[in-house]
């Protein structure tokens, strides 16, 4: 499952499906966009607490650059010591979290499996509660990490724009039956400039390239 709504969609959302055949998925969040400054959308942001602006204009400003340094250093791993570019003055959008305790947990998946279409997502858990989860060789894995620890997950880009060197990993979040849950997921895409196909892929796996161009494609038709 593709999740597009880190693409386009912006302010407070609630998911919930009920069905007979799966399970129920439910979260808050509230997702802004915050770079490039011009798209950023000022009713969205929250007015309290009076700090909250110049608190997430501070963080999200040290994110990047995290995010800055991933882009070179897999650009150079590649060979491709212009990959980078193609992320500056990248689009970013964050996204907080909420997932509450749920005591029947073995029917509730809080965010639903997917794979994230833009280059990478830096995600912090913010009250050290565990429940995101990767899927490896067809079974999911729990992601442990220390406190203050950053995740870093490549998302469909650059599985594009690596020829598949890099995968974007199918990852889920899971229910904890007693605590409830707060992370804040980071979203980088290129540069709306970017011209990135022609430029370097060279050799390409074509059905690598139709299957996730694909994703992102219906992503964005979904957002219209």
């Amino acid at each position: 499952m593709h999740d597009a709504r880190y693409i386009g969609s912006e302010g407070y959302t609630q998911n919930c499906v009920i069905s007979e055949e799966q399970k129920v998925v439910s979260g808050e969040g509230h997702t802004l966009f915050t770079r490039t400054v011009a798209r950023r959308n000022m009713k969205l942001w929250p007015q309290n607490p009076p700090t909250f602006t110049d608190a997430l204009d501070q963080y999200t400003e040290e994110i990047q650059r995290v995010a800055n340094i991933a882009f070179e250093s897999i650009g150079k791993s590649l060979k491709l010591d212009k990959l980078s570019d193609n992320f500056k003055d990248c689009q970013q959008s964050i996204r907080i979290n909420y997932y509450p305790p749920c005591p029947h947990a073995s029917n509730v998946v809080r965010l639903a499996p997917h794979t994230d279409s833009v280059g990478l997502t830096v995600l912090l858990q913010v009250n050290e509660v565990d429940g995101l989860q990767f899927k490896k060789n067809g079974v999911w894995l729990p992601i442990n990490p220390p406190p203050g620890a950053l995740i870093v997950n490549c998302g469909d880009i650059i599985e594009i724009m690596s020829n598949g060197k890099y995968k974007s990993l199918e990852h889920r979040a899971v229910v904890n039956s007693e605590q409830e849950r707060f992370s804040i997921g980071t979203f980088h895409g290129p540069s709306v400039e970017a011209h990135f196909l022609q430029r370097h892929l060279g050799k390409v796996n074509q059905f690598t390239i139709r299957l996730l161009a694909s994703r992102i494609i219906i992503g964005w038709c979904l957002l219209i």
